[in-house]
């Protein structure tokens, strides 16, 4: 049985790894477009201007903020993944910003800002619908919308789009920069994740053993 657990937790970590790999290769492909980026990084970018504050301690305080709130109030999306999406993206955005920076250098044309804006949306989509169905915890985003999900039965589109959006007009009204892309995160990314979903979710709970769980001792993540 223990065997069965730590499989099933090598398995976790593998789909977390790719999941946070993707989110970040995502987000790369966002700033290399420079045609605007996700919501979060809109309301960071309004938080640094209305307050003198660094973007990485902008960001820190969001996410941070939603992590700590759900620790007090609703600790049912918290699991080692959680800390996984939150703070594990980061390092890797730097890495793929490096390569996409010698890949694709100099001044790109509209069509090919717009076309990698909407390869970062999928690509971020991806990501998201790698890890959510593994249940092992949720970033701090996810967290808002799989709880507006909860209480509202609307599918993950939707409180994606309400969530991000909402994260959006926040980050406008605090002057953040934004531009096409941030149209595209706020209202395909929700639409693509569960799209992923539904052709990858039954496959991927059977890969991490989901279902099987209750069987084992413990979480597996």
């Amino acid at each position: 049985m223990d065997h069965k657990k730590g499989r099933y937790t090598v398995r976790k970590a593998v789909v977390l790894l790719g999941a946070v790999m993707a989110m970040a290769l995502g987000a790369a492909l966002y700033f290399r477009a420079g045609i605007g980026s996700d919501p979060v990084s809109t309301l960071c970018d309004g938080l640094c201007q209305a307050w003198g504050i660094p973007r990485g301690t902008a960001s820190l305080l969001v996410n941070g903020g939603i992590f700590c709130a759900f620790l007090l109030l609703d600790k049912s999306h918290l699991r080692i993944g959680s800390v996984f999406a939150a703070f594990g993206v980061g390092p890797f955005i730097t890495v793929f910003e490096g390569l996409l920076g010698r890949l694709l250098s100099g001044e790109l044309p509209l069509p090919a800002k717009l076309l990698l804006s909407l390869a970062g949306a999928a690509v971020i989509a991806g990501g998201r619908a790698l890890y959510l169905p593994c249940r092992c915890g949720a970033a701090p985003l996810d967290m808002l919308v799989l709880s507006l999900c909860a209480k509202t039965h609307w599918p993950y589109r939707r409180g994606f789009a309400v969530v991000s959006g909402t994260i959006f007009l926040l980050g406008l009204l605090l002057h953040g920069s934004w531009g096409a892309a941030t149209l595209i995160s706020v209202f395909l990314t929700g639409g693509m994740a569960d799209f992923w979903m539904a052709r990858w979710e039954k496959s991927l709970q059977v890969f991490v053993g989901v279902g099987t769980e209750n069987e084992l001792s413990g979480d597996v993540v």
